[in-house]
């Protein structure tokens, strides 16, 4: 009886959609998994402030790798705020009858559908600022999956099916007092555990506590779970936001004291996320923080949720808190703190130079995967203008965003010379119609001065130069030189009309300009050879013994050959056997560890 009531189940889904379509209306692309539901006699979805509406749901996995074909029992109302009022294609949140892995996330009944009518970037914004949050190292991350809906026959485009926050053992993992209150019909631990919302709306459904910040400005923080409180959860927790508050506003930049109450890591790792994808309105509103049960527990920041206000801002030279256009609780005082400095500095180095390239590879495939879709989106909203039909070319857009971010955050935070990063300097000639493109443009290395890029295949001739033909616009010496490969050549600066002649493909491109900045040499390299003419160090300021190199003075950081970091600001390292790259402020040494 079971395949049975599938196999009828699956018979209406089928006919649902020829009735649906059956009038020339947008169909779905058949790419990504299909999600469609059914409210009962197709009452309209209510808002966020009403009860929910019950309904069915089917999951058509369409081939979709780890996703099965599912369907049962649902309620279902609008959420956000908004995003709810403000656009025909809202989102909504889904509460199952019973448990289910939808899309192959974890079992559970509590999901979102997130709608992303707003995001004009190719639907890139909540992906990038999700991936960060995992690969960055936040405890929690809700999943989420790309989906098509069709909601009482009506195909509605593309959403993003995503796990809810709350409080639970696979997502955020503390204590559940409202469970223990329901069980036991008391709190026996008021100090947690505790999910709370730094928020910018008054109407909230869940209960508030509101405070002055110390700068004067308005603090609401909800307490997600428990969402009642009783008069000593609420004296508790509200002295214990102002306690934070206080701290933070200690002016010695050495003090220690937020740190009892507050997690560094997991708060500097928030903002290096939130500066990555300037989000101007990052600490005003979707602002999560957690505590677990306990009276050694610290606050800790996340879960990431809402990255619908990022990338708003004409240009991208400001920090966050700069002019920001909603204000921001808290962070404008966090950064002045030395600890916090260093903990941002170490997150974003490893980032750079270890995630920046994967990053933008993420977004390329998930671009690929959501593309066909994206276009269905669009053809469905078009008298609204919502969504695109080009979501390769917003990726582009975005991902010269990111990179313009991590130029902005290197210089502002004094790490410009750090290896990967995007220099602002091109292999600019026909290859590339002679445009500044993301995928032509060079990388700082472990050597001040020294610039890199990997496989290029150029095509007759180039220059190096910046956006602008400005401070960085190098020529041959001479007319119409042809290079030869793995050979170095001089290059000199100014608005010169000599180009460089070279067809076919390079694994390596190495530029350096000598401490005068008028003179420069290009090589290209057949082989992916390691960071070139490093001048070792006369002064030591380190020993190595036994493969533990031991930083003299002023700690050191380590990479390969290759210029991968290996350890940054360390005053000890234990290396295998190979080449290694140390420096130390200016000096640079090159070691062979045996």
């Amino acid at each position: 009886m079971k395949h049975i009531s599938h196999l009828l189940r699956g018979v209406v889904y089928l006919v649902s959609l020829i009735a649906a379509f059956a009038a020339g209306a947008v169909t779905p692309s058949g790419t990504l998994p299909l999600l469609t539901i059914e409210t009962e006699n197709r009452v309209p979805v209510p808002a966020k402030t009403e009860t929910y509406a019950m309904a069915t749901y089917t999951l058509a996995a369409n081939g979709t790798e780890g996703v099965e074909d599912m369907s049962g029992q649902t309620e279902i109302r609008g959420r956000g705020n908004y995003t709810w009022w403000g656009f025909e294609k809202k989102p909504y949140r889904l509460k199952l009858t019973r448990k289910a892995a939808l899309m192959g996330m974890k079992k559970s009944k509590h999901f979102t559908l997130l709608a992303h009518a707003d995001d004009d970037l190719g639907f890139m914004r909540e992906p990038m600022g999700f991936w960060l949050s995992r690969r960055l190292g936040l405890v929690w991350t809700p999943d989420m999956k790309p989906v098509e809906v069709v909601l009482n026959g009506d195909y509605i485009g593309l959403y993003f099916l995503v796990e809810q926050i709350r409080v639970d053992k696979d997502r955020v993992n503390v204590f559940d007092q409202e469970d223990e209150a329901e069980t036991s019909g008391t709190s026996s631990d008021i100090t947690g555990g505790w999910l709370c919302e730094i928020d910018n709306y008054d109407e909230d459904p869940s209960e508030q506590i509101k405070f002055k910040e110390s700068n004067g400005a308005d603090i609401r923080v909800t307490h997600k779970s428990p969402e009642a409180v009783t008069p000593e959860q609420k004296a508790w927790l509200t002295a214990q936001m102002k306690a934070i508050d206080k701290a933070f506003y200690q002016q010695d930049p050495a003090n220690r004291d937020w740190q009892e109450l507050v997690d560094i890591r997991s708060l500097a790792t928030y903002y290096v996320i939130q500066e990555l994808m300037d989000g101007a309105e990052s600490f005003h509103g979707s602002c999560y923080l957690y505590r677990d049960r306990g009276a050694d527990k610290k606050w800790v920041w996340g879960p990431v949720w809402d990255f619908g206000n990022t990338y708003n801002r004409t240009g991208h030279d400001r920090l966050i808190y700069e002019n920001a256009p909603y204000g921001q609780t808290w962070i404008e005082q966090i950064v002045k703190f030395t600890d916090f400095q260093d903990a941002y500095r170490e997150i974003f180095g490893n980032f750079v130079t270890g995630d920046l390239d994967d990053l933008c590879a993420y977004l390329d495939g998930f671009a690929a995967e959501i593309g066909e879709a994206a276009v269905k989106d669009h053809e469905r909203w078009a008298d609204k203008g919502y969504g695109t039909d080009n979501v390769k070319g917003k990726t582009e857009t975005i991902k010269g965003y990111l990179k313009s971010r991590v130029a902005m955050l290197s210089k502002r935070w004094g790490m410009s010379s750090l290896p990967g990063m995007p220099s602002g300097i091109y292999v600019r000639g026909v290859h590339s119609n002679w445009d500044a493109d993301a995928d032509c443009e060079l990388r700082t290395t472990a050597i001040p001065g020294v610039f890199e890029l990997t496989d290029i295949d150029l095509k007759e001739c180039f220059k190096i130069a910046d956006k602008d033909w400005g401070v960085h616009n190098w020529g041959g010496a001479t007319k119409d030189i042809r290079m030869t490969l793995d050979r170095d050549q001089p290059m000199i600066a100014g608005n010169l009309s000599q180009n460089i002649f070279f067809d076919g493909h390079v694994a390596r491109v190495v530029f350096k300009v000598d401490d005068s900045g008028k003179t420069a040499t290009v090589r290209l390299n057949s082989t992916y050879a390691g960071v070139d003419d490093i001048t070792d160090d006369t002064t030591a300021f380190f020993t190595v013994s036994g493969g533990v190199l031991t930083a003299l003075g002023a700690p050191v950081t380590v990479y390969t050959a290759a210029g991968t970091t290996i350890a940054v600001n360390v005053t000890a390292a234990t290396l295998a056997p190979g080449l290694y790259i140390v420096r130390q402020g200016t000096r640079t040494a090159k070691i062979s560890v045996r």
